[in-house]
């Protein structure tokens, strides 16, 4: 039970973060397409204080058991209340007249993502290190948060929001998710070739462990919900600028999203 909370407030609160980051690099590159979806981004946005809330608890929870494998678990929480607090304090400097806030949000997610992706994405029983794993982490993020905003962005439509919205929008919004649908892919399979090409005993243990576990299935589930779809759904420019298409492809990448956390957990 523990386990799918972690997985699921970890899920929810980097969801939440990589929206954040979207709207801060739109913002900064004065784009004016994301205009009408800023107040959008800022009520999606507002539970993200009590995602990480939760996720602090759990993982407090976790990292204060005897058998947790944590050797410095308040090391850990304090580190971690460093990064929620940075993100949650963002969050509430929203839109400001300056961007001097987003520019700051953009260096410290740079600055503390590869942290982030070790200490809540890794558990500690495995010794392995990537240098990619940060940017795979924050590309998956990235693609999760669009997700989200795609299927806010249609179902606020029909409710009868954002009249403003047009077709160029959602072709502009389709672009994007089928872009960082090809990055989290190409970083993925980077780490997996180079891993498997060196074949070096302590960094294979990390793949083969999903093997030797069972999780196979669900591997091949992740692919094909967050790089398939997307691929043969959106390379069509009349599907990317179909609402109802849009909104399908987005769920299967958020659903294989949650699978990505899950497997990176395993």
């Amino acid at each position: 039970m523990i386990s799918y909370l972690y997985i699921t407030t970890v899920f929810c609160s980097l969801t939440l973060v990589g929206l954040l980051v979207f709207g801060a690099i739109n913002r900064v590159c004065n784009a004016d397409w994301f205009a009408p979806l800023y107040p959008l981004t800022r009520v999606l946005t507002a539970p993200l204080w009590v995602c990480m809330a939760t996720l602090w608890g759990v993982l407090a929870f976790i990292a204060l058991q005897a058998d947790s494998g944590y050797s410095q678990p308040l090391w850990l929480l304090g580190r971690s209340l460093l990064y929620m607090a940075g993100y949650a304090l963002y969050r509430y400097a929203l839109f400001q007249k300056s961007k001097r806030y987003e520019i700051l949000l953009l260096i410290f997610s740079f600055i503390s993502i590869t942290p982030i992706a070790y200490d809540w994405l890794v558990p500690p029983a495995v010794h392995w290190y990537s240098s990619l794993l940060g940017w795979y982490v924050f590309s998956s993020f990235l693609l999760s948060g669009v997700a989200l905003l795609i299927v806010a962005a249609v179902y606020a439509q029909r409710k009868g929001y954002l009249p403003e919205v047009k077709p160029q929008h959602w072709h502009d919004l389709g672009k994007y998710l089928f872009a960082f649908a090809f990055v989290w892919a190409y970083l993925w399979f980077s780490q997996y070739m180079l891993i498997w090409y060196t074949n070096i005993p302590e960094e294979t243990a990390y793949y083969q462990r999903w093997w030797t576990n069972g999780y196979a299935p669900t591997v091949l589930l992740m692919l094909v919900f967050t790089f398939v779809v997307p691929f043969v759904g959106l390379m069509s420019a009349h599907n990317k600028r179909n609402p109802k298409w849009l909104i399908a492809v987005a769920i299967s990448v958020l659903l294989g999203q949650y699978l990505n956390i899950a497997v990176l957990l395993s």
